[in-house]
C-alpha cells in the first residue's frame, strides 16, 4: 500500500512539473507569480478600429460619430435662392411640413485606426507577490468627416411645380452626398501621445494540487493628454484620470494540457475636473460654450473572462476565451451652465460589451536552452478580440501581436 502510495505520489509531482514547463501565460494572465528575484520584459502591439479600445480584461466601444446640427424646412428655404423658394414651399404644403419640421440632419464621424505600443515590465517581488508597470504608446490616424441624413418625403398629391421642386431637393441631396466631406477645423490626421500608465501588483492568495488563486491590483496615473475642449473632435474618451481596480483570478490545470482560468473585476474610475465643451442641447452636441472646471466622474466598469488553454507539445498554445464588461453611465457637473446641459454628455455613456478572444503562444525552448544563462522563458503571441455585442457598429476584430522573456 505504502509502494503503491509512493508511486502515485511520484506521478503527480512529475504531471505537475510537467504541466508547469509547459505552461506560460502571459504575466498577469494567470494565477501565478513570478519567483523572488526574476523579472520578466515583454512589449505587445494591437491594431484596433478607431471606435474600439482594449483595456486591461475588458474592451470599450466608443462612440465615434455625433449630431452636429438639424437642418428645418424653413431654414433650407431661407438659404435657397429667391428663384426657387416657390418651388420648394409647394413642396414643403404637399408634403404637410411645417418650417420647424426637420428635413435632414448633419453628423459628424471620426475615422480611422489606433495602434498601441505597450511595454511591460515585472517583477518577482517575493514568494506570493508579483509587481510590474506598463507604459502604452499611443498612435492614431483619424480623419473627421460630415454625413447627412435627409428625412424621407412624401407629398400627397404633386402637381408641376411639385414635381420641379422634388428634382431640385434631388439635386440639393446629391451635392451634400458627392461634396466634399472633411470638415475644416477639425483635428484630422496622425496623433501621438503616452497613454495612462498602469501600475499593477499580482499577490498569490492561496494554491493547491493544480489550482491558485490570486488577486490582482490595478493603479492606472492619469499621464495621458487630457481632452481638448477647443478640438471639435465627436470622440470622449476617459484617458487622463486616476483608477483603481481589483481582480480576482482562479486558475485550474484541468489535465495535464488543459487549463482554466476564471476572473472577475471591478475598476473604479475617480473624479476629476477637465475642461470640456459643453452642448447647446442633444440635437447640437458638437456646439456650445467652453466650460474649464467640469467635474468628471466616469462610470466603474464591472468585468469578467473565461479562458480556456491548450498546449500542443511544447512550444504551442492555444487560447480562446469569453470576455463580459459592463460600464456605469458617466455624470458631469459644472456652475457654468444649466445642468441640463451637462446631462446631455452623459446619454449613452453606459455600456455593455461581450468579447470574444482567439489567441496562439509559441514558445522556442531550443532557442530559451541555447541563451539558459541570459533567459528563462521566451514566448510570442498573436491574438484577435473580436466584438459580440457592443455599441460599436465596426465588424474589425483587435488584433495584436507581442514578444514575452523573462530573465
Amino acid at each position: 500500500m505504502r509502494l503503491i502510495s509512493l508511486v502515485y505520489l511520484i506521478l503527480i509531482v512529475l504531471w505537475a512539473g510537467q504541466a508547469q514547463a509547459l505552461d506560460f501565460p502571459k504575466l498577469f494572465e494567470s494565477a501565478k507569480v513570478l519567483p523572488v528575484g526574476q523579472s520578466t520584459f515583454s512589449v505587445s502591439m494591437n491594431y484596433a478600429p478607431l471606435d474600439q479600445e482594449i483595456n486591461g480584461s475588458s474592451l470599450d466601444s466608443r462612440n465615434t460619430e455625433r449630431l452636429l446640427r438639424e437642418v428645418s424646412w424653413g431654414e433650407l428655404i431661407a438659404n435657397t435662392p429667391e428663384a426657387n423658394r416657390g418651388a420648394l414651399k409647394e413642396l414643403q404644403q404637399q408634403s404637410g411640413q411645417k418650417d420647424s419640421d426637420v428635413l435632414a440632419r448633419e453628423y459628424v464621424r471620426a475615422t480611422g485606426y489606433r495602434v498601441a505600443l505597450k511595454p511591460f515590465w515585472g517583477f518577482g517581488l517575493g514568494d506570493r507577490w508579483t509587481v510590474g508597470a506598463r507604459v502604452p504608446l499611443i498612435m492614431e490616424s483619424r480623419d473627421v468627416v460630415r454625413r447627412m441624413e435627409w428625412t424621407d418625403v412624401r407629398p400627397s398629391g404633386m402637381n408641376l411645380l411639385g414635381h420641379q421642386a422634388s428634382s431640385g431637393l434631388g439635386r440639393i441631396q446629391a451635392a451634400s452626398v458627392t461634396g466634399p466631406s472633411s470638415i475644416e477645423g477639425f483635428d484630422s490626421g496622425w496623433r501621438y501621445h503616452i497613454g495612462d500608465v498602469e501600475i499593477m501588483g499580482q499577490y498569490l492568495m492561496a494554491e493547491g494540487l493544480g489550482w491558485a488563486w490570486a488577486l490582482r491590483q490595478k493603479l492606472v496615473l492619469p499621464t495621458s493628454p487630457p481632452p481638448d475642449p477647443y478640438n471639435l473632435d465627436p470622440i470622449l474618451t476617459n484617458e487622463g484620470q486616476t483608477d483603481l481596480g481589483l481582480d480576482s483570478l482562479v486558475e485550474w490545470r484541468v489535465t495535464r494540457d488543459w487549463s482554466l482560468l476564471a476572473s472577475a473585476g471591478y475598476l473604479v474610475q475617480l473624479r476629476d475636473r477637465v475642461a470640456m465643451r459643453i452642448p447647446d442641447d442633444r440635437r447640437a452636441f458638437m456646439q456650445g460654450g467652453v466650460d474649464r472646471d467640469v467635474e468628471r466622474n466616469a462610470g466603474d466598469i464591472a468585468t469578467a473572462e473565461l479562458l480556456l488553454r491548450y498546449s500542443l507539445g511544447k512550444t504551442l498554445q492555444i487560447k480562446a476565451g469569453y470576455m463580459y464588461s459592463e460600464r456605469q453611465k458617466d455624470e458631469f457637473q459644472g456652475k457654468a451652465f444649466s445642468a441640463d446641459r451637462y446631462a446631455y454628455l452623459a446619454e449613452g455613456t453606459e455600456q455593455k460589451v461581450t468579447v470574444g478572444r482567439l489567441g496562439l503562444s509559441y514558445i522556442p525552448r531550443e532557442l530559451t536552452r541555447l541563451w539558459a544563462r541570459q533567459l528563462r522563458l521566451l514566448a510570442a503571441h498573436v491574438e484577435m478580440y473580436s466584438l459580440m455585442a457592443a455599441r460599436s457598429g465596426s465588424p474589425d476584430p483587435i488584433t495584436e501581436l507581442g514578444l514575452s522573456f523573462s530573465y
